[in-house]
């Protein structure tokens, strides 16, 4: 227990929002101590600044000019993020300069599909400079960093005791979040300077602790008037997600009934904003003109507006007879002002988007709609079916609801509110469902998080059970008869704090001194399965989190006890004190005392999950594998792959991805025989390459990369020899999937030189460069600038690997980079307006079809795709060069990538049973 003196005065709750942050706190020092809402002083405007209950989670990056203006003020918080603004005037701001703007940054945080840890916010913005955009995690800490400082300032100057640090502190994240979005959440605060053991409590949990905070003892006794157990169903419907808990209720005579939470629901990306985006929509078909990217957000922060404007919390509705007014100044003209439109939306018009289109009366037994495309605007992987009715009907299954707790901004209309309540009767055959008062949505969450804290530190008893709200899975290795996906539960649904699970029935076998990695799945729909049960993968109750992986490092004596490669392990997992996911691998052999023991990581650097399934139907002979190994290992020459053909009957086109991973071991045995000759370190080069493709999909790639970059300090044995040169480039280019952006910066700053030439010996580099996803937008840029030179100078035939390379750095559906590494429209339209006037009929610009077909292709991401009218003139000018029409319709209409598109963009075939996970 710590010193008196060193006792924590406060226990603090923080809000961390998609549309708002707010901090509440509560003493710990009171017997009956409420809480309290922090009033936070933040920028209105460039020459005024305003106290507010919250802090908009908005960050306004301004230029050089307005710099000073905001940062030059004394009265500005110290200690904060100097190049952002944050809050009302970043907010506001949004409209005006969208491309200077990060928002969201919340949703940003649990979205798998990108690099969280990238500066890739404002999201798709040309007008930032690269090194001072934000990664999600950094915009999320930059809130959080606000937040701290204005409470050393207001709450801590005056006495220590109250410094921020030493208080109970709570952060909010919606149940839904996974493991690794709590981790990242957690990774933020300590970004932002919080202490280590910062909690994490659920939303909705939260909500409530607020309500029965504002609840008096009658409320409470009321709600057990008729029975003594009933259901109470928490909506927290907030900017950026849905978030549905379930708890259940018991009568246990005090103020604070006996709390249990029994379900929590998938994570829905789907709320306020997606309203805004609709309503936007609706602007734009009446505009009848298709708007640019800034254009767009410019009026969806206008959209939002009208939204607050129209869903007062007093109404019960939104008046039909009024009128919302926006104005669109569209891009282009000679005329600012003549470029200006209006554009009204009847209060009708507005609650038939709301009503219709995001809360629709629905059946009980209703599921989510699937739709080829669904909301797809930012580059976020909204929810397709936007009717978050549908979704919580899915999440209930019919299970009973007696109360209602709404939460979150979108719920601010009382008539939602009450039309959830009404729905839920609907669906119980007309039974009523009490709608708890919730005055603060706003706030509630903050207040709720802050009681959280002081429940726990207090320890009176005063908690809601239930336990994870996640199940936690690993997939196993099924035997070869066996085409069924296995996962062995790890921490099952409802598992508490601190409990630890030990699997060790099953007989893992752990591979030791090399990297190792395990498939976790989460699930939210199983809570009924044990620790340790075997079950069947179904992609319905499953969702894949980040890969697990670790270095079991174990010393040489202790593996030579052991008398093989690989030790025999159970599993431990827990939740920690924080609430955070712990796995560990354990030896329980009996000669390795005391056990050894390996935690697992997350492997959140992994944007693309893949699968490299070893085909069960290619049934290879111990010999014949041994014939191959032996060759791979020998002095073997430029005929190598035909010879492996010969040996396995089988086309190298048709070797599965885990007989080519096999075959790289040799060769990394070998990395430093290259020097026998320029033909043995050519082929191997070349056989590398192969192998290794596309450089990411296996459990181990990673480490793989690691041995294969050795190369680079090794260097090249016959640097003279154009064969070994030109082999290295297409090592590096088939393997550049699994090189990270400084990897690839490195390789295209040592042939920068080389490809600036553009001579018959750059264009093997030439192709490497343009296949390199993941270059810093800085050095993308340069090689478009080289690219677009060398493409315009030199008429001759020779252009093929510049328009290769050109495809590649255009291209608007990356292999593996993230759409976070796409060129902005403007370059390829820079890049058409250079090709316009040429004769695309033209023997030697065959290869304008497969750069177009890249650069053109329609994603329905809005600020990657080319403006319409753009891509009919492309689409056009293709099909009169004998394009032809069926392989062109990607420009026009919208399709999902299919394994001949991946194929083109990777340049060559990959490997068989490589399944690359679409968005």
């Amino acid at each position: 227990m710590p010193e008196p003196s060193h006792l924590p005065v406060y226990a603090i709750g923080i809000d961390l929002g998609t549309s708002n942050c707010a901090l509440a706190c509560a003493r710990l020092d009171a017997p009956h101590a409420t809480t309290r809402v922090l009033a936070i002083p933040q920028w209105e405007r460039v020459d005024r600044q305003v106290s507010s209950s919250v802090l908009p989670s908005f960050a306004y990056c301004p230029d050089n000019a307005q710099r000073e203006c905001f940062f030059g003020k004394d009265d500005a918080p110290d200690g904060v993020e100097r190049d952002y603004v944050v809050g009302l005037c970043a907010r506001d701001t949004a409209a005006e300069f969208p491309a200077r703007v990060v928002y969201s940054a919340k949703s940003w945080l649990c979205h798998a599909g990108v690099n969280r840890r990238a500066r890739i916010l404002p999201w798709g913005s040309g007008e930032i400079e690269e090194d001072r955009k934000l990664s999600p995690v950094q915009a999320s800490a930059l809130y959080l960093a606000y937040l701290r400082e204005v409470w050393q300032q207001h709450e801590a100057k005056a006495n220590s005791a109250h410094d921020f640090n030493r208080q109970v502190i709570t952060i909010t994240v919606p149940a839904s979040f996974d493991h690794a979005a709590q981790k990242l959440t957690l990774e933020a605060a300590e970004l932002a300077g919080f202490p280590k053991q910062v909690r994490l409590i659920e939303e909705p949990q939260a909500a409530f602790h607020a309500w029965l905070e504002k609840a008096s003892l009658a409320t409470v006794r009321e709600l057990f008037s008729v029975k003594k157990e009933i259901n109470a169903l928490v909506c927290d419907i907030g900017g950026g997600t849905s978030d549905f808990s379930l708890f259940r209720l018991r009568d246990n005579g005090t103020d604070f009934p006996e709390i249990e939470r029994v379900a929590v629901s998938d994570h829905i990306l789907l709320g306020g904003d997606n309203i805004d985006l609709a309503l936007a929509h609706q602007i734009e078909q009446q505009l009848a003109t298709p708007l640019n990217a800034t254009t767009w957000q410019q009026l969806v922060t206008q959209a939002r507006r009208i939204k607050e404007e129209a869903l007062g919390a007093d109404l019960l509705a939104p008046p039909a007879d009024r009128a919302f007014t926006v104005a669109v100044t569209l891009a282009g003209g000679s005329s600012l002002f003549g470029n200006v439109r209006t554009v009204t939306l009847s209060g009708s018009t507005i609650r038939s988007i709301v009503d219709d289109g995001f809360f629709p009366f629905c059946p009980a037994n209703a599921i989510p709609r699937e739709t080829a495309s669904g909301l797809r605007e930012m580059g976020l992987p909204y929810a397709q079916d936007t009717a978050i009715t549908r979704h919580l009907a899915s999440f209930l299954r019919q299970r009973p609801v007696d109360v209602l707790l709404c939460n979150g901004g979108t719920v601010t209309p009382l008539y939602l509110r009450q039309r959830l309540a009404r729905l839920l009767g609907d669906w119980q055959q007309g039974a009523t469902v009490t709608l708890l008062e919730n005055e603060e949505l706003h706030l509630a969450v903050a207040r709720g998080a802050a009681l959280f804290g002081r429940h726990g530190f207090l320890n009176d008893g005063k908690r809601i059970g239930g336990g994870s709200g996640h199940g936690v899975y690993l997939e196993i290795q099924a035997s070869k008869k066996e085409e069924q996906q296995h996962l062995v539960c790890v921490i099952p649904q409802g598992t508490e704090v601190e409990k630890t699970q030990h699997i060790s029935k099953q007989n893992f076998q752990l591979q030791l001194n090399r990297p190792v990695q395990f498939k976790p799945f989460t699930t939210t729909r199983r809570d009924r399965d044990h620790a340790g049960q075997i079950v069947r993968h179904n992609p319905r109750d499953f969702t894949p989190l980040p890969p697990l992986q670790t270095v079991a490092r174990m010393e040489a004596v202790h593996v030579k006890k052991l008398g093989r490669e690989s030790a025999q392990v159970e599993i431990e997992a827990r939740l920690n004190a924080l609430g955070l996911l712990q796995l560990f691998v354990v030896t329980k052999e009996k000669a390795l005392q005391p056990p050894q023991r390996w935690e697992l990581e997350f492997n959140l650097r992994a944007l693309t999950q893949s699968a490299l399934e070893e085909d069960t139907t290619f049934n290879l002979a111990p010999e014949v594998l041994a014939a191959c190994m032996e060759k791979l290992a020998g002095n073997f020459t430029p005929s190598l792959l035909k010879d492996l053909e010969t040996l396995l009957h089988k086309r190298r086109g048709e070797w599965p991805p885990g007989l080519l991973r096999r075959f790289w071991e040799p060769l990394a045995a070998n990395i430093t025989r290259r020097s026998l000759s320029p033909d043995y370190e050519t082929t191997w080069l070349n056989a590398a390459g192969y192998f290794l493709r596309p450089g990411f999909g296996d459990a181990v790639d990673d480490f793989r990369i690691e041995q294969l970059w050795s190369l680079q300090t090794l260097e090249l044995a016959h640097p003279k020899s154009k064969s070994v040169r030109e082999q290295a480039a297409i090592l590096w280019r088939r393997v550049s999937g699994g090189l990270s952006a400084e990897q690839q910066s490195h390789l295209y700053r040592q042939a920068r030189e080389l490809i600036a030439t553009n001579s018959k010996q750059a264009a093997e580099a030439i192709r490497m460069a343009g296949a390199f996803e993941r270059l810093p937008r800085n050095e993308k840029l340069d090689l478009w600038e080289i690219l677009l030179r060398s493409l315009t100078a030199n008429t001759d035939a020779n252009r093929e690997h510049l328009f290769w390379a050109m495809g590649r750095l255009l291209n608007r559906a990356p292999l593996y980079g993230g759409v976070d590494t796409i060129l902005e429209p403007a370059i390829v339209q820079q890049t058409y307006d250079a090709m316009k006037a040429w004769d695309w009929t033209a023997p030697g610009l065959e290869l304008m079809q497969p750069l177009w077909r890249l650069a053109a292709r329609l994603t329905n991401h809005r600020t990657v795709d080319l403006p319409l009218p753009l891509r009919q003139e492309i689409h056009q000018r293709l099909v009169e060069a004998h394009g032809e029409v069926s392989s062109l319709r990607q420009i026009i209409e919208y399709q999902p990538l299919k394994q001949a598109d991946t194929t083109l963009i990777f340049g060559e075939s990959l490997p068989p049973g490589l399944s690359l996970r679409g968005e």
